[in-house]
């Protein structure tokens, strides 16, 4: 059987892309390696309790906000359950002896910038002025085709040179960057846009998925069925099929072919160099070169105190105020805590627990030895290291909340090699590429690729997060079908 498109990949990427382009009467299939669809939004039981696997907060999702009406238009708003976040203080940064409660609206942040730092209320009014142009003039975050993406001076800033020079407060300059664990790029290297992006997108609104009740991925799946998407799980590709410099369809593991039209890939583009030996050899290379966003090693947390605050906000807890020292992964042989830690909670108890996650950027070096090894069956030696540094997290945890100490206990964690053996992501990376403003030309990829019909979708091609790799599978599909055509029936559908 022919199709007219082949998506590889079920993550949020893949599905969107399925769903645009099953909206335009496109017979789609989707292949995917894991036996359970959704990639990075897919959740997994223990002890009774669900955990999410990556997405834990969602921004932009209140009526007529960028997700929301892509969403909207895809048909799956209303399959899912979302809860909103605490607006008055949807983040909370932890410093050594400070801590920080940020709201939702880009006015009340601005505000309780300027309550925490009195006399810096010019350089907080020029910092919410320059990520208004910034994302004003994006054509697909504000869904638009009438406006015309123009480079600014500032795209070619990294964050940290940025508030260098937008004040000499050394505190407002931390909190102003302490949001960069949500894309892996420390304020050093990120791009200001990238950071820009990310902000803007949880400022506008924050929201928690209620995993137990309408996770994503079901929505995805059920919706992707009704538009008569078919699906297929364990299905590993072994090559993307060319004629040429056209791609014509895939081969599998198991030796079938299957012929499309178009081929869409939404894994980690080294893989995709993989896949495809037509791609050109100056692709491979830049590839190659790309450095990676940092893996991470979680823990999943049962929390049974009434109260339970990393419900309803982000808390960044950093070990330390010099961000640069605490931007570096976590050294778990020698280091007692990472230097930030993440805590992130579901929004609403089970069976009177809450689910609570707690991440931490790690090296994939402290792990390597075994690489080879399958999930599951890695060794006595794996599994006491693994179990030591859960301890080490959790006791963490337990600090930062004392009159929930008791409560807390540890349920199950993951190190950098679990996540890369589920989604194929190498070494684990969380975020995939690392966009950095030294590598900034070689590593913006783009959706369309020298090989005809081959697409790159996913947060390594246009920018990390929900929303940012939602865009990616608009931006491929615009250029398939027109980004007028395509901007303009999605804002006609969703005004």
């Amino acid at each position: 059987m022919k199709y007219d498109a082949i998506i590889v990949g079920s993550g949020i990427a893949g599905m969107t892309a399925a769903g645009l382009l099953a909206l335009e009467n496109r017979k789609v299939l989707i292949l995917e390696q894991h036996n359970i669809f959704g990639g990075l939004l897919q959740n997994f039981r223990r002890d009774r309790l669900t955990f999410p696997t990556g997405v834990h907060s969602i921004g932009s999702l209140s009526e007529n906000q960028v997700l929301w009406r892509y969403f909207e238009y895809l048909g799956v708003l209303d399959r899912i359950s979302f809860v909103e976040m605490d607006r008055d203080g949807f983040q909370e940064f932890v410093f050594e002896d400070t801590t920080y409660e940020m709201p939702t609206g880009h006015k009340e942040y601005a505000e309780r910038l300027m309550s925490y730092f009195p006399d810096e209320r010019q350089a907080i009014d020029t910092f919410m002025s320059d990520m208004k142009i910034c994302m004003d003039r994006s054509p697909y975050y504000q869904i638009d085709p009438e406006r015309v993406f123009a480079r600014l001076p500032m795209d070619t800033m990294s964050l940290q040179d940025y508030l260098d020079a937008l004040t000499t407060n050394l505190e407002l300059r931390c909190l102003l960057a302490a949001c960069y664990p949500l894309y892996g790029i420390d304020p050093i290297q990120c791009p200001l846009v990238t950071h820009f992006s990310v902000l803007d997108s949880f400022l506008n609104s924050s929201y928690r998925v209620d995993e137990r009740e309408k996770a994503i991925s079901k929505a995805f799946t059920f919706r992707l069925k009704e538009l008569g998407v078919e699906m297929r799980r364990s299905t590993t590709v072994d090559e993307i099929i060319c004629e040429g410099r056209i791609a014509k369809g895939v081969r599998l593991d198991d030796g079938e072919v299957i012929h499309g039209d178009l081929v869409m890939y939404s894994g980690h583009p080294k893989e995709l160099v993989t896949l495809c030996p037509k791609l050109r050899p100056a692709f491979k290379w830049r590839v190659a070169e790309l450095d990676n966003t940092d893996p991470f090693f979680s823990v999943g947390l049962s929390w049974s105190h009434d109260v339970c605050s990393s419900s309803t906000k982000d808390v960044f807890i950093f070990d330390t105020n010099d961000l640069k020292k605490a931007a570096q992964p976590w050294k778990v042989d020698t280091q007692e805590v990472p230097g930030i830690l993440y805590v992130a909670g579901l929004p609403r108890p089970e069976r009177g627990r809450y689910s609570v996650v707690a991440i931490a950027a790690a090296y994939h070096e402290d792990w390597e030895k075994w690489d080879s090894t399958p999930t599951g069956d890695r060794g006595n030696e794996y599994a006491e290291k693994k179990l030591a540094c859960s301890e080490k997290i959790l006791r963490r945890v337990r600090q930062q909340w004392p009159e929930a100490a008791s409560s807390i206990e540890l349920i199950d964690s993951n190190t950098p090699l679990t996540l890369r053996d589920y989604t194929l992501s190498p070494f684990g990376t969380g975020y995939g590429v690392k966009k950095t403003v030294e590598k900034m030309g070689m590593s913006q990829i783009g959706t369309m690729t020298s090989v005809k019909g081959l697409f790159m979708i996913g947060q390594s091609s246009q920018l990390p997060g929900i929303v940012g790799t939602v865009i990616s599978s608009v931006v491929a599909c615009s250029n398939i079908f027109g980004a007028d055509y395509m901007l303009s029936k999605i804002a006609r559908a969703t005004s």
